[in-house]
């Protein structure tokens, strides 16, 4: 399995605030275009997705975002689901080892993993391969980490690096590993 966090982060590197709010990724000088999200959707063949994320992204009044994406919600509370989304969304439990297990048993190589803990969870298990970190132009003074305790250093390959006329960057990485 080839696990993928993609996430967006303030300058002063939190992806929520403490409360776990997310609206300052909502700028009022929004990125030019996508910063590579319907292509990252294109290259998994899964989301796993926290459930506090889910419950947002489903709260916020957006429109589904992921198309027909397969979305795996890592929960072990029953899911609402509003029509046509109990076609690709279904929820799964587990430690991140566990999950990977599941996923590849149904056949998935390729995972987006969206949410703060569970990208936590993956980075302590050292099951991150690709990490893309959206800097939003924005210092918001407190809030949680992406990434908590690690069972040690984690060696990352810069791969490519972007920017935003409004003054977005997006950095790639990928995991360097060491030939066991």
């Amino acid at each position: 399995m080839h696990v993928i966090v993609y996430v967006g982060i303030s300058i002063d590197g939190f992806i929520a605030r403490p409360g776990g709010g997310v609206d300052f990724l909502d700028t009022d000088q929004p990125p030019a275009d996508d910063m590579g999200f319907a292509a990252l959707l294109e290259r998994v063949d899964v989301l796993v997705m926290g459930r506090n994320t889910f419950d947002f992204v489903i709260d916020s009044g957006f429109d589904w975002p992921y198309g027909e994406l397969p979305v795996r919600v890592a929960t072990t509370r029953a899911l609402t689901l509003a029509p046509g989304l109990e076609q690709t969304v279904a929820t799964i439990s587990g430690t991140p080892s566990a999950l990977i297990a599941a996923l590849e048993d149904e056949g998935f190589a390729t995972a987006y993993v969206d949410g703060g803990a569970l990208a936590q969870a993956f980075f302590a298990g050292d099951l991150v391969d690709e990490l893309a970190l959206t800097i939003v132009p924005v210092v918001i003074g407190d809030g949680l980490r992406l990434i908590g305790g690690t069972p040690g250093d984690l060696g990352f390959e810069h791969r490519s690096t972007a920017t935003d006329p409004n003054g977005f960057v997006q950095i790639w990485w990928e995991r360097r590993r060491t030939p066991e």
